[in-house]
């Protein structure tokens, strides 16, 4: 047998106590005076030999309490195998998972409560001069060094929840890093959930030998979450005094179906919207919002619902950018307004004509639809900036010059992975009317809401086709003769649209044809489908913007309310890109701001990782790190459980219960001894 606290031991010289009293007070003899003696003898004898056993059983009885309370302070134990690895001083670490996940509860009481007052009552268990090294997701400056009991217990006290999060293999070399070499009872402990999406593949962790291991899973198996997935535009364009669709994909990470959830929809503050949906377990369902604004300009908005106990996202912030300028690079060889007049009449527009070959080609990045007019040749140092932006969900048109040379077009246009050309010799001569276009498919997407309905009579434009390719895309437009005037080819994000002839009246009469407006409009609204993001995710790498830059010194600063901080940032070309700072941001609306003008307003939430509640149970664990004589797995289902397993596993079956009710015992003996003998 051993004891916890030894030193309580001492206490045992409080037995000479009731013995010193026992030999000063009882023992004391009176003398009594009597007149008659004759049958005084035999009484004494009798009287004396059953106070002489009452005495010396109270005294037994104060003994035995005295000593059994003494043994219950030194908490007496039965030794374990691995009870002599927490003798002396030992150095531990010990990491405690703050992430949003430890929002969730095991009986009633928060993963992250629990946590912390399991390593306040480790503290307790081990040597007083024992040295812990604490490590949480933040990885803060203050936390590189090594503490006592006490100041971990008052670290403890400032942990709250974090919306960072560290993978096992990170977290294991950092501590791995700062163990003690020269003490080979160095202990490791793991205080998290294990959440799969964010702790990483524990399979690969190689935990050192030489080092105790204890993993302690923090975990309800009937843990469940709802979180918003994603939302978007059912039309990207948001325009002002315009009925618009919001679409939002809701996720139900629970075993059971959640009822009549009730979402809101908040713009500028104000309850605009509700929708009540039913999400099947482990499922995703999709609801809509349909909305009015008017006005111009960013709007903060967002999307709300009840959810417990994992709150932390039980909002989506977005911004919705009414009637956004669509940016317009017109490239061209001869001096063509046609366009320029049916994009100049709406201020939704931006349009910027240039002559090719004098123009800023940084213009190339931030626009959303860039327009070849009339070029002979595409130059080979212009293919690989367009093919780019295309890519990245720009759209391009091209109008072919009449003396368009097939060979550098074809060059262009097998980059583009599209059909090749061959040059046309029309007949402008030949009968217009014959000549005419097919009307359009009013249930092609291109087309969907341009017409209520299309008469097959109705009077198309004439089209002479100076080039002429395979119909491999989507025809939008075509001639009765079966050619196509116009075709759309998708590519990756962004678009490309071919023409098959100049915009001059020699060739064709589609600008002097409402549906040239049309086409023009619904190709430049198009352009925007992949435009600016309605909201950042705090998981995202970067922020990338799209900006009028003035100086390429201009540093920017994000302000929400009294916060402010300048990010990491860097202008390229056009576009500027912000390292999110997420250490220190909460989620919430950003107005990115040049001295003192708004430029943007931007939208941060939380990543989706921390709202996948699917965790690495006991079982798994125990399979992977099961073989290892060095690790050792506590299933945990209240703050209590772990340190009585621990104490039972490391030090012993502890016995101070036992001399507690012993101790007991022996006082409530003692007090009948002294009433009733």
């Amino acid at each position: 047998m051993s004891f916890l606290y030894p030193q309580f031991l001492f206490g045992l010289f409080a037995v000479s106590i009731p013995i010193i009293i026992h030999l000063f007070n009882f023992q004391r003899t009176r003398k009594i005076l009597f007149s008659n003696v004759k049958f005084l003898r035999d009484i004494k004898e009798t009287t004396s030999s059953r106070l002489k056993l009452k005495h010396y059983l109270i005294l037994l009885s104060r003994i035995l309490f005295i000593t059994f309370l003494v043994l219950t302070f030194a908490q007496p134990f039965l030794e374990s195998r691995q009870a002599a690895s927490i003798r002396g001083k030992q150095t531990m670490s010990v990491y405690l998972d703050n992430s949003f996940s430890m929002q969730n509860e095991i009986n009633k009481e928060k993963n992250l409560d629990i946590g912390i007052k399991s390593i306040n009552q480790l503290t307790e268990v081990y040597p007083s001069n024992s040295v812990y090294y604490f490590l949480n997701n933040d990885f803060e400056g203050k936390d590189l060094y090594y503490r006592n009991k006490e100041k971990l217990n008052e670290r403890l006290t400032e942990i709250k929840l974090s919306n960072l999060f560290r993978d096992a293999n990170t977290i294991y070399k950092r501590q791995s890093q700062t163990s003690e070499k020269e003490n080979q009872n160095h202990h490791i402990f793991w205080f998290t959930d294990f959440q799969k999406s964010t702790i990483g593949e524990l399979e690969k962790i190689k935990f050192d030998t030489a080092s105790k291991i204890y993993l302690v899973p923090l975990q309800n198996s009937n843990t469940g979450n709802i979180y918003i997935d994603s939302l978007w535009l059912d039309n990207p364009m948001v325009k002002a005094n315009e009925n618009n669709t919001l679409i939002v994909e809701v996720h139900n990470e629970s075993d059971k179906e959640v009822k009549d959830l009730v979402l809101k929809l908040y713009i500028e503050e104000v309850q605009v919207s509700t929708s009540s949906v039913n999400v099947p377990a482990k499922s995703s369902v999709k609801t809509k919002f349909i909305f009015n604004i008017n006005g111009e300009g960013h709007r903060k908005c967002k999307i709300t619902f009840e959810d417990f106990p994992v709150v932390f996202d039980n909002q989506y912030f977005f911004v919705l950018n009414i009637s956004p300028k669509i940016k317009i690079l017109h490239l061209y060889q001869e001096e063509n307004k046609a366009i320029p007049q049916v994009y100049g009449n709406e201020s939704v527009f931006s349009i910027q004509s240039s002559k090719f070959g004098d123009f800023d080609h940084s213009l190339i990045a931030v626009s959303n639809l860039i327009i070849l007019d009339g070029l002979d040749e595409i130059p080979v140092s212009m293919v690989e900036p367009i093919k780019e932006f295309v890519n990245k969900g720009g759209s391009l048109v091209i109008y072919p010059s009449e003396n368009a040379k097939a060979d550098s077009y074809n060059t262009a246009l097998n980059n583009f992975a599209l059909p090749k050309i061959s040059k046309q010799n029309p007949d402008t001569t030949y009968d217009r009317l014959n000549a005419s276009m097919i009307p359009p498919d009013v249930n092609a997407p291109f087309f969907k809401g341009m017409y209520e309905r299309m008469d097959k009579s109705m009077n198309m434009p004439y089209a002479y086709p100076v080039i002429q390719w395979l119909s491999r895309g989507e025809q939008l437009l075509r001639l009765k003769n079966e050619n196509p005037f116009l075709s759309l080819f998708q590519k990756e994000k962004g678009k490309i649209y071919l023409f098959s002839t100049p915009l001059k009246e020699k060739y064709t009469n589609i600008t002097n044809h409402s549906i040239f407006v049309l086409v023009m409009y619904k190709m430049a609204f198009n352009s925007i489908v992949e435009g600016e993001k309605l909201a950042f995710s705090f998981q995202d790498p970067v922020i990338s913007l799209d900006i009028d830059v003035k100086s390429s010194d201009e540093v920017y600063t994000l302000v929400k309310g009294d916060f402010k901080i300048i990010p990491g940032q860097k202008i390229v070309g056009r576009r500027l890109i912000i390292d999110i700072p997420k250490d220190q941001m909460e989620p919430g609306f950003y107005e990115l701001r040049l001295k003192e003008g708004v430029e943007k307003i931007l939208a941060v939430n939380y990543g989706k990782e921390e709202s996948k509640m699917s965790f690495y149970s006991q079982e798994d664990l125990n399979r992977m790190f099961g073989q290892n004589k060095n690790v050792q797995i506590y299933n945990v289902e209240n703050q209590d459980e772990f340190i009585s397993k621990f104490k039972k596993e490391n030090i012993g079956i502890p016995l101070w219960k036992y001399s507690l009710i012993l101790c007991l015992v022996f006082l409530a003996i003692e007090i009948l001894l002294i009433r009733f003998l």
